[in-house]
């Protein structure tokens, strides 16, 4: 009877150990499944961090080309500033230019109408 409990414990165990061994053959299989689902995890979050360096890098020379159009524009504004007291002051000279022309053709007709008069005169006495 002893014999027949022991051949039927050697029995048990050995299908419990055939049991373990199944179960640590899923869990091996289950490991190797997340080493793969890591190695792409890997992969992705590789893939995630150059897309984001690029778009850094872009975002970069973006902000280059931006701060340039901006020191372009302000430059742009101090010349057009520039221009417009320069067309003020050209526009000053002219009115003033023109102020005298003004001034020097009432000259020459008063001068001219004297001219005339006193021609007038000098012919009436002869």
């Amino acid at each position: 009877e002893r014999l027949l409990l022991a051949r039927h414990d050697k029995s048990a165990a050995e299908d419990d150990n055939a049991k373990l061994r199944c179960r640590v053959a899923q869990m091996a299989g289950q490991v190797d499944g997340f080493i793969v689902c890591i190695a792409l995890l890997q992969a992705e979050l590789q893939a995630a961090e150059r897309a984001v360096k690029e778009r850094a890098v872009a975002y970069e020379d973006q902000q280059t080309v931006y701060t340039g159009v901006c020191s372009a524009l302000i430059d742009a504004d101090a010349r057009y500033a520039t221009l417009a007291a320069e067309k003020k002051s050209v526009q000053e000279a002219l009115k003033a230019s023109e102020r005298t022309c003004s001034s020097m053709n009432k000259r020459v007709a008063e001068a001219d109408l004297r001219a005339r008069r006193a021609l007038q005169a000098q012919r009436e006495t002869e």
